[in-house]
Parts: structure tokens; sequence; C-alpha cells
């Protein structure tokens, strides 16, 4: 993180900004009182088998399609893989599909975009510089001509 203080006059190092955070309030107290591990969770009244019949029903119902099958959920049964997907969609909007939609996608919202080439210059000085040139191109095009041939 990154906190310019202007009433101080300084930049503030990410160390100290999260520190102060955390201590604000007894994070580590009210974790301790009120967090609910798995085993002291009781037993379930029924627990559901997996039923063959109905499995592609409830595929339907929660609005799975054969990509999702093929793309996303194999990889990740059969290899533990994240799925890789594209940054784009070109899914038509729910409201202007010829086909069946559920519910769900008439409500979902687009994911914002990420800029390329990056626009961090501290945390990708590697691939960024915020170096600029004052004055025309001309007056830096005979500077650097004049550099470069003595």
């Amino acid at each position: 993180m990154l906190l310019v203080n202007l009433e101080q006059g300084r930049i503030v190092p990410d160390d100290e900004i999260k520190h102060e955070l955390a201590s604000r309030n007894p994070y580590a107290e009210w974790l301790e009182k009120n967090q609910i591990t798995l085993d002291a969770l009781p037993e379930p009244p029924r627990v559901y088998g997996f039923d063959p019949k109905s499995i592609i029903a409830r595929q339907r119902a929660f609005g799975y399609t054969e990509e999702d099958l093929r793309l996303l959920l194999a990889p990740m049964a059969m290899a533990g893989e994240e799925p890789v997907g594209s940054m784009g969609t070109d899914t038509p909007l729910a409201c202007l599909s010829d086909k069946p939609q559920t519910l769900f996608h008439y409500f979902k919202q687009l994911f914002a975009q990420v800029t390329n080439p990056a626009i961090d210059p501290i945390r990708e000085e590697l691939v960024m510089s915020l170096t600029s040139y004052i004055g025309t191109s001309a007056t830096f095009s005979k500077r650097h001509r004049s550099t470069a041939t003595r």
C-alpha cells in the first residue's frame, strides 16, 4: 500500500499503515470469541447422496452448460487445475439471446477490464517508466545525436 499524508508531508510506508489498521481494534480477541470451526459444528440432520439419475436435471436447474462442464469443471476435477479463460466475453446479453436463460443470467455484471500496459509505476517499475522529456522532439533529437557522435 502507498499512503501520502499531506498534513505531515510524508509518504507512510506499507508496514506502518498495516500496523496502524491492525492495532485499531482487538481483532484477535474477536476472532477467538466468535470463530466457529468445522469440528465444532453439529452433525447434519441428513446427508444427501449422489443420484446419477437426476444429475442432468440438477445441472440444468443450476445453470451449468456443456461448456461449463468441459472447460471449467473437468480440469478442476481431473487435475486440480484452475480453469483458464479469456479476459473478454462474447456472450450475448440474456435479454437479447434466442436461447433459454436461467434467471441469474439476467442479472450478471461484467467485470472491469484491466489496463495494458500497466499503470502502476511503483510496483511495476521493470516494465514502466515515468520519464518525461521537456521540449520539442527536435530538441531531443538534436541533443541525442550530438551525444551519440562524441
